[in-house]
């Protein structure tokens, strides 16, 4: 069976589209749909990335997210790529695999933060 980047390298599909549920606080997620190809530039350069880290406080555990800014970098629109185009798609395959991974945990979070004892 092919792979969706497959599929749509082959012009089978015209998007690919990843649907999970971001973590926002242990009492709180989101419904996310993120298209994954085409590629959207702009998107590529986040403008601020994030910290997560456990903490207890008061004897409960608690998560602390820390927003920091980045730096953004306009890269000129006629740059040549001296790669061989293998290595750019395999390039888009750790990407992609990037992109699925943080997903499922963004998803294991939510779905863990929701969970309380009587649940297991």
């Amino acid at each position: 069976m092919p792979t969706n980047s497959c599929r749509f390298l082959s012009e089978e599909v015209d998007r690919v589209e990843l649907v999970y549920t971001r973590f926002v606080s242990l009492v709180s997620s989101r419904p996310v749909i993120q298209t994954l190809l085409p590629l959207d530039p702009p998107r590529l350069a986040p403008t601020e990335d994030e910290f997560f880290r456990l903490i207890t406080r008061g004897g409960q555990f608690q998560v602390e997210r820390q927003k920091v800014p980045t730096e953004v970098r306009n890269l000129p629109q006629d740059m040549p790529f001296e790669q061989n185009p293998v290595q750019i798609l395999d390039a888009l395959t750790l990407y992609l695999n990037n992109q699925l991974l943080r997903a499922l945990q963004e998803s294991a979070a939510s779905e863990l933060s929701g969970a309380d004892d009587g649940d297991e």
